[in-house]
């Protein structure tokens, strides 16, 4: 009869294998996440520059409640494209 028993260095290694793929995983579902989160930053960067583009729109009338917050979307928008910029300079 064969012996069935795994040797306690066998074991270790499987171990270790297990391991090894189990943050292969995580770290496979950490950049799905991250380059979804990316792509959403590109995305409300492209819409806050259209948006600061048609300010120019409500130039003719200052009382609008929007032509208020045009500094704070202009450096929304500048956030997120040197956010955008970082992370690809750091590819």
């Amino acid at each position: 009869m064969q012996n069935d028993s795994i040797e306690p260095r066998s074991l270790h290694w499987l171990r270790q294998e297990l391991k090894a793929a189990r943050q292969r995983h995580n770290m496979a579902i950490l950049v799905n996440v991250e380059d979804a989160i990316f792509t959403r930053l590109a995305e409300a960067e492209e819409l806050l520059t259209v948006a600061a583009g048609l300010f120019a729109e409500l130039s003719e009338d200052k009382t609008n409640w929007l032509f208020t917050h045009q500094m704070e979307i202009v450096d929304a928008r500048w956030a997120l494209h040197n956010t955008i910029n970082d992370r690809l300079l750091a590819r």
